[in-house]
Formats: C-alpha cells, structure tokens, sequence
C-alpha cells in the first residue's frame, strides 16, 4: 500500500507531504481518501514524533478502509499521549537508582497535581463567590452577572 500511495519504498514521508500531496489537482482520486485518513491518524490522533513521520503500520492499514475506520484510534491517541506524559526512561535500566527515581517521579506528580489543584480551587472560589462583583482569579467568564 506503501508503494501505491507515495510511488516510492522511503519510509520518510510525513503528514505535511500527505497535505501537499492532497492540494495537487493532479491527484487520483483513488488516492485522496486513504491520505486523508493517514493525515488524520499520523498528525491529530496518534501524533508521536514531532517532525510527524508517517506510522508504516498505519498506511497498510488502508488497504481496508473499513477496517481502518473502525480501528480503536480513541485507544491509540490515549496510550501514546500517556508515554509522552511520563518521565523519561533512562536509556539503561539496570543502571538507575530506583529510589531517586521514584523520588523524582513523585515530585514530577507532586507538581502536576498542586498545578491542577491550584486551578480547580480557583475555578471552585470564582464559582462559590461570583455574587462580589466579577472574577478574582483572572477569567471573565461570570463577569457579565
């Protein structure tokens, strides 16, 4: 499928070349709806590498398009998001410290949690306290009352 879609076996194509490819009058219309959904899939759901390289996997997919429509692309977009929230690996394991490991992945959670608690509980006051006149934490969404 590879081959049919690019007219080549370089595995360096990425969605911007998908894009411009899809502005070409020239283009089969064959081609249109598989490059597409390999946009979509490469560069919205399941975008893993910032230069947007395209997933080989994914383009041999489309060789059934109703297979690849119905693919869990909610659970893929999920688990790759996930391996980029977490802190880095080291590149050998059995060389880590594991207890300064978990300590810095506490710390890592520690942050992350007092960040989102810090705005819930602005959300919360704002909300509870909307009747003063405005906002006190910087959004505007109640100052119309």
């Amino acid at each position: 499928m590879w081959k049919e879609l690019f007219e080549t076996e370089d595995e360096d194509v990425t969605v911007p070349d998908v894009l411009r490819m899809l502005e070409q009058p020239s283009l089969p219309e064959w081609k249109r709806l598989p490059l597409a959904l390999i946009a979509l899939a490469d560069g919205l759901m399941v975008c893993g590498h910032k230069l947007l390289c395209l997933t080989p996997a994914y383009v041999e997919m489309l060789e059934d398009t109703r297979s690849f429509l119905q693919y869990p692309w909610g659970r893929e977009a999920f688990v790759s998001t996930l391996s980029r929230l977490t802190p880095p690996q080291p590149s050998d394991p059995s060389k880590m410290d594991k207890s300064l490991f978990e300590q810095e992945l506490k710390q890592w959670i520690r942050v992350k949690l007092k960040t989102q608690l810090g705005k819930l509980r602005n959300e919360i006051f704002d909300w509870l306290h909307h009747d003063r006149g405005g906002l006190v934490h910087g959004s505007a969404k109640h100052s119309s009352r």
